[in-house]
C-alpha cells in the first residue's frame, strides 16, 4: 500500500485479484488514489461504481461497437459515433458510476451499458473499460491471429489483409469506419482521460516531428527495375525536396543472369548520402513457411550488408509475403529491420464479384482508409503480449489499388488529398505511398502523374516527405525520450527533458490551462498553442538533448 500510494495513478490490466489484492485496490482508491482497469475483476464491481449483469463473448468476424461520450470529459474532441472493438467485454448496469462510453448493439443500435465508466470511491476516483482495450488495440492493428497462415481476402497467396477478411463475407474491420484511425482515437481517449483523473498538468510528447500533423513516406518496391528506371521516381522525388525509400529484389544487389539491373555500389552510395534509402523486398518465390522466409530474408539482408555495407532497417515483401501472426516481423527483427510496412491496403474491387459475400465498399471514395485503426507507428505484439523491437506502419496509398482499380489520377489525388486534410484536423498520421519504379515510368498511365500531384501539394502545404528509414529514427528517438523528475505546486510544473538526438524534433506537448510563462534552462522561450482532442496545449521543441523545464502557471 504504500508503494501504491507514491503514484498518483495506477493502471491495472485484465486480471482476476486474490482477496489481499481486492483489498488493496479498494485501500488505495479511497485513500485518494486513482485507477484505470481493463475488464476489471467482477469483484470489483462496487469500487467501479458497476453491477455486473453478464458477458459479451468475441464474435469472430462480426465487428463490435461502442461509442465514447463527447459533450464532456475525455471523450472531447475524439471521434463521436461508434467505433470498433475487440475481444471479450463484460456488461454492466450503473451503481452510481458516470459511463463515459457506452456498447452497442450494433453499428446503428447502442446499448445502456457502460463500455468506460469513473467512479468517485472514499477520496479517490475509479476508470473502467470492460473490455480490454490494450489487447483491443492489438487486435485491431495486427488483425484476428485466428485467421493467421490461411486465405480469407480472395485473393491469391497469404499477407497480413487475410487477417483481416474470410472468403464467406466475415470481415475483421468495418468498412463504414475506413475513413476513421479507431486505434489512435481510442488511445487519445485513454491520454484525455489520464489527464483528467490525474488532477494536475503533465507533459507529453507529440506524435510527430517538430509540430506536424502529417507526414508522407515516400516508397517504392524496385521489382528489379534497372538503375536507369529507379533513378526516375527516386530524381522526381528529390525535386520536390523529398527523399525516397527503393526496396531491391536479391537479383537488383547480386546477380549473374542479367547485369542490367544490377545496383552498383557507388550508384547506391550517392543515392543515399543524398538522403535515400535502400532495403530489401524479399520473396520466398511463392513457399510461405517460416523455414522458407527465413531463409530468404537471412539470404537477402546478408547480400544487402555484403553488398552495400549497411543492412535493412526497414522493409517491405515482394507479394506482401508473410507467416504466421507476428513470424514474419520477428523474421525481420532478427536481421536487424526495425520497421515493417507489409500492412498494405490493396482491397481489389474485381474481389466483390468474384465473391458477392465480401461486402467492401464499392464507392471510390469510401474505399480506402485505414483498415489497421492506425496511421502511426506503433511496436508489434506476440500472441504471448511481449512487446516485439519492430514497428508495424500501416501502407495506405499503393499504386496499384489505384491503377488495378480504375481510379483516375485525379481520384487518386482525391483520396489523398482528403486524408492529409483529415489528418491535419486531428487524424494525425504518418502516410506511407509505395510508388513502383516501373509504374512511375509509365507502366500505368497514372501513377507519374498523381505522384507529382501530391508531391506538389506536399509542398504547398509544408507536409514532410521522409524515407521510412527517416521516420524509424525519429520513432526511436521519441520513444528514447525521457521526461523525468516531474513535480507540481500547485502553480510551477517542473521537469527535465532528455532526447538521445536533438536534430529529430521531438516536441513536448504542455497543457496550458492557465500557463503564463515557459523556460528552459532558466531562458524563457516561446511556444504555440493547440487544441488537440479536447485539450489545449503549448507546443514547443527545444534544441538541447537535455533540458530543465519550468512552466509556470496562474491560479486557474
Amino acid at each position: 500500500f504504500s508503494f501504491l500510494n507514491t503514484f498518483k495513478l495506477v493502471v491495472l490490466a485484465e486480471t482476476r485479484l486474490l482477496p489481499d489484492q481486492l483489498l488493496l485496490m479498494r485501500d488505495y482508491v479511497s485513500g485518494g488514489g486513482n485507477l484505470i482497469a481493463m475488464r476489471p475483476d467482477p469483484a470489483l464491481a462496487d469500487l467501479f461504481g458497476l453491477s455486473l449483469a453478464g458477458h459479451r463473448p468475441e464474435q469472430l468476424g462480426q465487428p463490435q461497437f461502442f461509442a465514447f461520450e463527447t459533450s464532456f470529459g475525455p471523450g472531447i474532441g475524439i471521434e463521436s459515433g461508434p467505433l470498433q472493438y475487440h475481444g471479450d467485454a463484460d456488461t454492466y448496469g450503473l451503481a452510481g458510476a458516470t459511463a463515459i462510453a457506452h456498447l452497442w448493439h450494433s453499428i446503428g443500435v447502442p446499448l445502456v451499458s457502460p463500455a468506460v465508466s469513473v467512479n468517485t470511491f472514499g477520496s479517490g476516483k475509479a476508470a473502467a473499460f470492460t473490455f480490454d482495450l490494450a489487447k483491443s488495440i492489438v487486435l485491431m492493428r495486427q488483425g484476428n491471429p485466428e485467421w493467421r497462415d490461411s486465405e480469407g481476402d480472395g485473393v491469391p497467396s497469404y499477407r497480413p489483409m487475410d487477417m483481416f477478411a474470410r472468403l464467406d463475407g466475415r470481415l475483421w474491420f468495418a468498412p463504414e469506419l475506413l475513413h476513421i484511425p479507431q486505434a489512435d482515437e481510442q488511445q487519445r481517449f485513454a491520454a484525455n482521460l489520464v489527464l483528467t483523473l490525474i488532477g494536475q498538468p503533465l507533459p507529453r510528447l507529440w506524435y510527430l516531428p517538430s509540430k506536424h500533423k502529417t507526414l508522407i513516406v515516400n516508397t517504392g518496391d524496385g521489382e528489379e527495375y534497372t538503375p536507369t528506371v529507379l533513378k526516375k521516381v527516386i530524381e522526381a522525388a528529390a525535386s520536390h525536396g523529398s527523399s525516397f525509400t527503393t526496396y531491391l529484389r536479391r537479383r537488383q544487389i547480386e546477380n549473374t543472369s542479367d547485369p542490367s539491373i544490377i545496383l552498383p555500389s557507388a550508384t547506391e552510395a550517392s543515392w543515399r548520402a543524398a538522403g535515400h534509402e535502400f532495403g530489401v523486398h524479399v520473396y520466398g518465390d511463392g513457399v510461405q513457411t517460416y523455414t522458407a522466409l527465413h531463409n530468404a530474408y537471412r539470404d537477402i539482408t546478408t547480400a544487402l550488408q555484403a553488398k552495400f555495407g549497411h543492412g535493412a532497417r526497414t522493409a517491405r515483401s515482394h507479394t506482401i509475403d508473410w507467416v504466421g501472426w507476428v513470424e514474419m516481423a520477428k523474421i525481420e527483427e532478427e536481421h536487424g529491420t526495425r520497421l515493417d510496412l507489409n500492412y498494405y491496403h490493396y482491397w481489389q474491387f474485381s474481389a466483390i464479384g468474384a465473391n458477392p459475400q465480401l461486402k467492401l465498399p464499392t464507392d471510390k471514395t469510401k474505399a480506402h482508409g485505414y483498415f489497421t485503426g492506425s496511421g502511426l507507428p506503433q511496436k508489434f505484439c506476440d500472441e504471448n503480449g511481449v512487446i516485439l523491437p519492430i514497428y508495424q506502419l500501416l501502407t495506405e496509398w499503393p499504386d496499384e489499388f489505384f491503377a488495378d482499380n480504375s481510379y483516375s489520377a485525379n481520384d487518386a489525388f482525391q483520396i489523398i488529398e482528403s486524408m492529409l486534410e483529415a489528418a491535419e484536423k486531428g487524424f494525425c498520421s504518418a502516410f506511407v505511398a509505395n510508388i513502383h519504379h516501373g509504374r512511375f515510368a509509365g507502366d500505368d498511365s497514372i501513377t507519374g502523374t498523381w505522384a507529382h500531384t501530391m508531391w506538389d501539394y506536399a509542398v504547398t502545404n509544408g507536409i514532410p516527405m521522409w524515407t521510412a528509414e527517416k521516420v524509424l529514427d525519429f520513432v526511436e528517438a521519441r520513444r528514447a525520450a525521457t521526461l523525468d523528475n516531474i513535480a507540481w505546486d500547485g502553480t510551477h510544473l517542473t521537469f527535465d527533458f532528455n532526447t538521445p538526438t536533438m536534430d529529430q524534433d521531438v516536441t513536448l506537448m504542455i497543457p496550458d490551462q492557465g500557463l503564463l510563462s515557459v523556460t528552459v534552462d532558466g531562458v524563457p522561450v516561446g511556444f504555440t498553442r493547440e487544441m488537440i482532442k479536447g485539450h489545449s496545449y503549448a507546443l514547443l521543441t527545444t534544441g538541447s538533448m537535455s533540458s530543465h523545464v519550468v512552466v509556470s502557471y496562474g491560479p486557474t
